[in-house]
């Protein structure tokens, strides 16, 4: 399939025709000869100047901005909701949905966390409590 832009055109009106017919519809002119294309040259359009506004918006979001801090003026927006955390089942389910051939069987339980240490359990790589500013100071230049 060809695009319709280089598709023959058989059963179509030649080019020039339709060319004429937008150009009485939409009240424009065809400029078929290349020689005199430039004795009537199309209009420039309309220029609008954008910096006074732009300078203007400018301004006044510098003085609003300096207001509210000057001022103290609080603008409370509206807070979403918070989501409630779903329980790990859920999170299984979701999981198991997101996959898109996932069997009962292929799906992975979620992976339970390490238990907590016991408190009395000391770390292996724990220093003994420091007694004061100097202690702390010696054990931050040991770990260095």
């Amino acid at each position: 399939p060809m695009p319709p832009e280089v598709a023959p055109r058989r059963d179509l009106p030649p080019g020039l025709s339709v060319l004429t017919d937008i150009a009485t519809t939409t009240g424009g002119m065809v400029r078929g000869d290349l020689l005199r294309i430039w004795e009537n040259p199309p209009s420039r359009g309309q220029a609008h100047e954008l910096a006074v506004w732009l300078v203007a918006a400018a301004l006044a979001l510098l003085l609003g901005e300096v207001a509210v801090r000057r001022l103290r003026i609080h603008v409370r927006l509206p807070r979403l909701p918070r989501r409630q955390p779903q329980p790990a089942t859920a999170a299984a389910a979701r999981t198991a949905a997101a996959q898109p051939h996932a069997t009962p069987d292929t799906v992975e339980a979620p992976r339970e966390t390490a238990a907590p240490a016991q408190p009395g359990a000391a770390k292996p790589d724990a220093q003994p409590a420091a007694n004061g500013v100097m202690d702390a100071l010696e054990q931050l230049r040991r770990r260095r």
